[in-house]
C-alpha cells in the first residue's frame, strides 16, 4: 500500500499569522507564565495548519513550544496540584496532537512519524518479553518524548480522543514494559504529562449503528502507519467479528456445534502444516506430526486462527482458505523450493485480500456479514497479516528466513498431465 505525500507550501497567509501570533504568546509565557495566555495558546495552536507551514517557521515553533515552553510549564508552581495536572495534561494533549499534524507521514507508525520532522524525538518503551508476555497477542505500545511525555497508545469504542479514565490502560501498560519505563510513566502520570490516545476516535462511522457492541469503523480510510500497533490491529478485527488468537485461546470460545447454522472452525493464518516434517497419517493426531526444527517455541496451539464458517465443506470460508494454501504450496513445489515464513506470509495476506472482498465474509453476527471492498479487504488483510508477524518472530522466535514445509500441496502438486489444484477463486 502506499501514500500520499502533499507538498510543503509556503502557507496560507492566515496560517503563518496565527504562527506568528502563537511566537509572540510562546515568548511572553516564557518571561511570565500566565495560565490565561497557556489557554489562549492552546487554542490557536489547535487552528494551525501545521503541515502546510515554512519549514523553518514551524521548526522553529515546536523548538520554544516543545522544549523551552515544557520545562517553563512544569517549573511554573501553582498551590492547587489538580489544576496543575489538568494544566498539564491539556498541554501535552495539544503537544501530541501538533506533533503529528506537523508531518503528513500517515504510512508510518506514530513514533515514526514524529520523528521524520526532525524536531520532536520520541521512542517506543520495550517490551518484556516473558512467558506470561508471549501468551498475549495484544499488548500495548507505550510512546516516550524526550521531554518527559508518555503517550498510552489504546482503541476503543468510543469517540473519545484522549481517555479520561486510564486506570486500565496504565495497568496493562505496566505490566509489560520494563522497570524504567514504569519509573517514567509513574512521575510522568504524577506531573500529568501523561495521556491515553484512542488512535481509531477519528474513524468512527458515525452514521453506522453498532450491531451487538460492534462498533462500525471507516476501514479503508484508516491509514496504513496505525495498523503498525496492535491495539489498532485487535480493535478493527473485534469489530468485524474475526477475533484473532491463538488455537488455545480461541478453543476457550463456545462455538456453534457442527449440525447447526453458523457451525464455526478454528482456522490457523498460517497452517499448521507448514511448521511440520511429514504429514498426518490416516487416524493418526495431526498434534503427533513432528515438528521442524528452527521454528522457535511454536506448538500449533500458539499458532494465530481465527474463527471461518463452516469445516472443509465445498464453497465454505475454511476450504477456500485450505485451497488458497494448497495452490501456495504447490506453486513452490513446482519451483523446487520450500517458501520462507515471509514468502507464506506475503501469499496468505493475498488469498485473504480475496476472501474479504470477493466472498460475502462470515462474521460473528450475520448483520455484520457482507463483501468488503478492496482498499477495506486490503486494511482487514495487514490487520491479520502484521498481527501474526510480529507473533511468529518476536513472540515465538521464527526468523522471517525460516523455511516452511510444502507438506499441505504433495497431493496436488503437478502431475505428469502438468495440472495441479486449483482454489474455487483463483
Amino acid at each position: 500500500m502506499g501514500y500520499i505525500t502533499y507538498p510543503r507550501t509556503n502557507g496560507s497567509a492566515k496560517n503563518i499569522k496565527r504562527a506568528e501570533h502563537a511566537l509572540l504568546l510562546i515568548e511572553q509565557l516564557l518571561q511570565h507564565f500566565n495560565s490565561g495566555d497557556l489557554g489562549l495558546l492552546l487554542t490557536l495552536l489547535s487552528r494551525i495548519e501545521w503541515v502546510n507551514l515554512p519549514s523553518a517557521l514551524c521548526e522553529r515553533l515546536l523548538r520554544l513550544l516543545y522544549y523551552n515552553l515544557y520545562t517553563s510549564m512544569k517549573e511554573h508552581t501553582v498551590e492547587d496540584a489538580s489544576a496543575h495536572r489538568e494544566m498539564a495534561q491539556s498541554f501535552t494533549q495539544t503537544i501530541v496532537d501538533v506533533a503529528l499534524n506537523s508531518s503528513n507521514r500517515t504510512d508510518l507508525p506514530l513514533h515514526e512519524r514524529i520523528n521524520a520532522g526532525g524536531v520532536i524525538k520520541v521512542s517506543l518503551a520495550p517490551i518484556v518479553m516473558n512467558e506470561k508476555t508471549r501468551k498475549k497477542v495484544l499488548i500495548q505500545d507505550l510512546l516516550i518524548f524526550n521531554n518527559g511525555m508518555h503517550v498510552i497508545l489504546t482503541a476503543c469504542t468510543t469517540n473519545m480522543k484522549y481517555i479520561v479514565d486510564q486506570g486500565k490502560d496504565i495497568c496493562v501498560t505496566h505490566r509489560y514494559h520494563d522497570s524504567l519505563s514504569r519509573l517514567t510513566m509513574k512521575k510522568a502520570q504524577k506531573e500529568g504529562s501523561l495521556v491515553t490516545l484512542n488512535l481509531l476516535s477519528d474513524y468512527i462511522n458515525k452514521d453506522a449503528k453498532g450491531i451487538n457492541e460492534h462498533t462500525i469503523y471507516n476501514i479503508e480510510k484508516i491509514p496504513i502507519g496505525l495498523l503498525e500497533h496492535g491495539e489498532v490491529r485487535c480493535e478493527l478485527l473485534r469489530s468485524i467479528g474475526r477475533p484473532f488468537d491463538t488455537y488455545r485461546e480461541l478453543g476457550k470460545i463456545k462455538f456453534p456445534k457442527r449440525n447447526e447454522e453458523g457451525y464455526k472452525e478454528r482456522e490457523h493464518f498460517l497452517p499448521h502444516s507448514l511448521f511440520t516434517d511429514g504429514t498426518r497419517e490416516k487416524g493418526n493426531s495431526r498434534s503427533n506430526i513432528p515438528l521442524r526444527h528452527d521454528i522457535g517455541s511454536y506448538t500449533e496451539r500458539d499458532g494465530l486462527a481465527y474463527p471461518v464458517l463452516d469445516s472443509q465443506t465445498e464453497g465454505t470460508e475454511h476450504r477456500l482458505l485450505t485451497e488458497a494454501a494448497i495452490n501456495i504450496a504447490c506453486n513452490f513445489i513446482n519451483d523446487g523450493q520450500e517458501g520462507t515464513l515471509l514468502e507464506w506470509l506475503d501469499e496468505i495476506e493475498k488469498s485473504t485480500i480475496k476472501l474479504f472482498s470477493q466472498w460475502s465474509a462470515y462474521s460473528e453476527s450475520s448483520e455484520l456479514a457482507r463483501k468488503y471492498t478492496e482498499m477495506e479487504a486490503k486494511v482487514i488483510s495487514a490487520c491479520l497479516r502484521k498481527q501474526a508477524e510480529q507473533h511468529y518472530t518476536q513472540k515465538l522466535g521464527i526468523s522471517l528466513n525460516c523455511k516452511l514445509s510444502n507438506a499441505i500441496g504433495y497431493k496436488y502438486a503437478k502431475k505428469d498431465d502438468g495440472n495441479s489444484k486449483e482454489a474455487a477463486y483463483e
